[in-house]
């Protein structure tokens, strides 16, 4: 699927998809000789007029995406993701007791949402490490089944300026083979600068922060405690520091 969606024959694919996902391109970068591959298209660039990234004292979405959250994690504990159970340690290998009681804030990406991410605060890269895996959907109606815990995935424990220790899982999905990061090991980054991207298809962030380092927002909190998603754009503001 891969070849195909990088293969210029593809390009036929690209308004007939941006229709029906009613995808409008007034707010992205559009080449002049049109996009030369569905790929191209599902990795555009948005014009920078339209992102907007508030002060550091709020913690913004990093991503266009449905966005749920879960309180009061704990390590050893059961975790309820999409109402399937399981142990932090399935998803987040490295040691999370550090985590124990903080939030977990789970972001879902669908076809039509921006793919590209940033970081919302200025920091430093402390762990960098992928995990090879299979491609099982991220779709909403699949999310219970729980096999998407072990698709590829991408982790990074970062140290934040304003938020502490986090860690940012990438899991791909659906004919998303490839997560791209532009930051290594010990490299530093700054707030509003872009991560990473995933190319073709759907695919899912989680975001793990310490205990009573910030709070939620009023209309996410609502959704949550409702166990419905809310839909957020890249510099939405989901959460302030305490």
């Amino acid at each position: 699927m891969g070849c195909i969606f990088r293969s210029s024959f593809s390009r036929i694919l690209i308004k007939p998809l941006s229709s029906f996902y009613h995808i409008s391109l007034d707010s992205y970068i559009v080449p002049e000789w049109w996009f030369q591959t569905l790929n191209d298209f599902f990795i555009r660039h948005t014009r920078p007029e339209f992102r907007h990234f508030p002060e550091s004292n709020f913690l913004w979405s990093p991503a266009d995406a449905c966005v749920e959250i879960f309180p009061d994690i704990s390590a050893s504990d059961d975790f309820f993701v999409k109402w399937y159970k399981a142990k932090l340690s399935d998803i987040f290998w490295p040691d999370i007791e550090d985590f124990e009681g903080g939030y977990v804030c789970f972001c879902r990406l669908r076809f039509s949402d921006y793919h590209r991410f940033h970081f919302f605060d200025d920091g430093e890269v402390l762990h960098s490490s992928g995990r090879e895996g299979p491609l099982y959907s991220v779709d909403q109606s699949i999310l219970d089944t729980g096999l998407w815990i072990q698709n590829k995935s991408h982790l990074m424990r970062l140290k934040t300026k304003n938020f502490g220790d986090v860690l940012w899982l990438e899991v791909g999905a659906t004919n998303v083979g490839s997560i791209t990061n532009h930051k290594k090991l010990g490299e530093s980054f700054s707030r509003g600068e872009e991560k990473w991207y995933f190319e073709l298809g759907g695919s899912a962030i989680l975001l793990v922060f310490q205990k009573d380092v910030i709070q939620w927002s009023w209309p996410l909190r609502d959704k949550s405690l409702q166990k419905e998603e809310y839909e957020v754009r890249a510099g939405d503001i989901i959460w302030s520091k305490i």
